[in-house]
């Protein structure tokens, strides 16, 4: 089969004997396409060469890698690269006698490792240069960066970050970290603020986060201090916080992208609140395991928010929606949380493998004016499917999401199930729901995409297209969520919710390995929807590596 990874090339075979003298060989298209976009070449040569050794033994004496890759985008284009591989084996020993005792105990201890110990002594038996590669040696300015030697070139390498100067590195170590924060929607109207940060010891940070938004004439504040261990398994964050807060969480859009969509017209992707916070979470997590385990108690005090409508300078808000008013009051909660493998980031270009359960209890005996208990579990799984020695693999990419509660779940701690934000439908949303996020008091969705990328156009023959990145993703999605009859009667507003499981299934079109056209049928209603997302370029990411 031609889209299997193998390798061709020749062998030197010694006549008579029938032994190997060399190898050369060269990766197959399959096993060596192109990752990503921004990768136009990448080739790799392997050579080896093998002699004869004591009873007629032929074992390899060296092991030659050549790889030759060009990197670049439409304007930006990078220098041709080529890296050359030479590695000696010798000082073998052929049938020597081993003491018994090294084959009566059942562990061997490794030896402790020692600088002196000529064992352990990297390029003790160096392969001679040839004359070129010495003069080059001999001239290379370890002064100067990688993005310095291989400048790029076109219109958008002005881009690209200037190198540091040396007198300038002692930046990177600037206790003081500021960041800028401006945000657009219905409620805010325009927002313009920042944070400061400042490490105060090796252990201690220290912030201070201040904006003021224009629809409300409000200021909004905060701060908080984190206490650390050296080795950063534990760690102690208070933090105080007054300022306006959505209503629901989004684990594909944020705000930066909604202020975006909203300037441009769109609609709001929110609902908000006016919320007053003090928070502590303890947290211990082990880097060797990706675990951590996070215990916070938190004081909130809720208050609705109405569309702002005396501030207003771009005029884009006539056509929003009213902002619903929630349940006000003071909350007093305790949560619990454990999360195995790499946090999550929205729109990554990586898979996952990880689990993340919590908890949160609002009772009555806490103080506050609610009480409820909410679960909720979020597994996102990778398995490789067709092709696996591929690179990258074939595979299909799973996301579960589960939710449930008991008590009096007040309206601002409902789950919610994303929708597409405008044209754009990322994995981990309903590609064909364009009125907002499903959402209500219990939830449960799963979400697939099995990659294909280029072996449908290779099967059929159309080898030009495979090599112009252009390839096919499966995908589709199950899910709902509920909300009690006395709940609605309660909320003052027409919630987004599925009183049915809300079925879809599509194609993706794969445009210059990153580009995806989504093309979805939603089968519970049989409309057809169209958008735009980003493909995966690779799956590792460390935890999506681990069986």
């Amino acid at each position: 089969m031609r889209q299997q990874p193998a390798f061709a090339g020749t062998l030197a075979v010694l006549d008579g004997e029938f032994s190997i003298l060399e190898v050369t060989l060269k990766p197959s298209r399959a096993t060596l396409r192109r990752p990503s976009a921004g990768v136009q070449q990448f080739d790799l040569a392997y050579r080896q060469q093998y002699r004869a050794f004591a009873d007629g033994m032929w074992l390899p004496v060296d092991f030659h890698i050549a790889i030759d890759m060009e990197l670049g985008l439409t304007g930006l284009q990078f220098p041709y690269m080529r890296r050359d591989i030479i590695q000696r084996l010798s000082a073998y020993r052929v049938n020597q006698v081993l003491p018994d005792s090294l084959f009566g105990r059942k562990q061997i201890e490794e030896p402790t490792r020692t600088e002196e110990d000529s064992l352990f002594t990297h390029f003790q038996d160096a392969v001679p240069l040839s004359s070129e590669e010495r003069q080059a040696f001999a001239e290379i300015d370890s002064s100067v960066s990688l993005l310095e030697a291989f400048k790029p070139s076109g219109f958008l390498a002005r881009f690209m970050p200037a190198p540091m100067p040396a007198e300038a590195s002692d930046q990177a170590t600037n206790p003081w970290r500021l960041t800028p924060s401006v945000r657009a929607n219905r409620v805010d109207a325009a927002y313009l603020g920042g944070e400061v940060e400042r490490t105060l010891s090796e252990s201690l940070d220290a912030r201070l986060q201040g904006g003021y938004s224009a629809g409300h004439s409000r200021w909004a504040y905060g701060g908080g201090l984190q206490a650390k261990s050296v080795d950063g398994t534990l760690s102690l964050d208070v933090a105080y916080q007054s300022d306006v807060s959505t209503r629901y969480r989004s684990h594909n859009f944020g705000r930066g992208f909604n202020s975006v969509q909203v300037l441009l017209g769109a609609d709001d992707y929110f609902d908000y609140l006016w919320n007053r916070r003090l928070s502590t979470e303890l947290r211990l997590g082990s880097a060797a395991h990706d675990l951590v385990f996070a215990f916070g108690l938190q004081g909130e005090e809720h208050r609705s928010l109405r569309v702002s409508s005396d501030a207003d300078p771009l005029g884009l808000y006539d056509s929003q929606r009213p902002n619903p008013p929630i349940e006000a009051g003071s909350l007093r909660s305790l949560s619990l949380s454990l999360e195995h493998g790499k946090a999550y980031r929205p729109w990554s270009l990586f898979a996952y493998r990880r689990v993340r359960a919590q908890a949160e209890y609002a009772k009555d005996v806490l103080g506050g004016d609610f009480d409820f208990a909410q679960y909720q579990v979020i597994v996102d799984w990778h398995l490789r499917t067709i092709l696996k020695r591929r690179s990258p693999p074939n595979a299909l990419d799973l996301r579960f999401v589960a939710s449930t509660a008991s008590g009096d779940l007040p309206v601002q701690r409902f789950v919610a199930l994303d929708a597409r934000g405008g044209l754009f439908s990322p994995f981990g949303g309903f590609r064909s729901l364009r009125d907002g996020p499903y959402e209500g008091e219990r939830s449960v969705a799963v979400f697939w995409e099995q990659y294909l990328r280029t072996i449908p156009f290779e099967v059929l023959g159309l080898q030009s297209l495979a090599d112009r990145g252009i390839g096919l993703i499966l995908h589709g999605a199950s899910g709902r969520t509920w909300i009690g009859r006395h709940k609605r009667q309660k909320l003052g507003f027409d919630p987004t919710y599925a009183t049915s499981f809300h079925h879809e299934a599509g194609v993706s079109l794969i445009l210059s390995h990153i580009l995806r056209i989504d093309v979805v049928r939603r089968i519970d209603r049989a409309e057809w929807s169209v958008g735009m997302s980003l493909a995966r370029l690779d799956f590792f990411d460390g935890s999506a590596d681990r069986p």
